[in-house]
């Protein structure tokens, strides 16, 4: 019986043994995927700070992508608030160039929980896309 107790208790530090390394590893991996992610957000921030004008708008979309897989919600919604301004001033509050900007922005604002906003920028980048058939 005694024999039996102890090989138990071995099994039970080995199998915990391995969830410690498994966790461990999967922490370190998350760490290099995020630390990846941010080296991202690094480049084209630079990238969009050397361009200026209409250049920069898929940047800044790119940029609020990254942003958003890093959780950093309110920092993809100034790029995106900067992607629709920039847009607007050169091409104008009408132009179809809008739409997809539009409906990123509300992906976004769905995923903070302001779905009255998105709503709202759905329906404009729906009557965007009307005015263009």
């Amino acid at each position: 019986m005694n024999d039996f107790g102890i090989t138990i208790g071995t099994v039970i530090a080995v199998i915990v043994s391995i969830i410690i390394v498994v966790k461990t590893f999967m922490v370190r991996t998350q760490r290099k995927v995020t630390k990846a992610r941010e080296d991202e957000a690094r480049q084209i921030e630079i990238k969009i700070r050397m361009a200026s004008g209409l250049n920069v708008v898929n940047d800044f979309n790119d940029l609020a992508g990254v942003y958003i897989s890093l959780d950093r919600f309110y920092d993809a919604e100034g790029c995106m608030r900067k992607a629709l301004a920039i847009t607007e001033n050169e091409l104008g509050q009408s132009d179809p160039t809008l739409i997809p900007i539009l409906e990123n922005y509300a992906k976004l604002l769905d995923l903070m929980n302001r779905s009255i906003e998105a709503d709202k920028l759905r329906k404009r980048a729906e009557e965007l896309s009307s005015r263009r058939r």
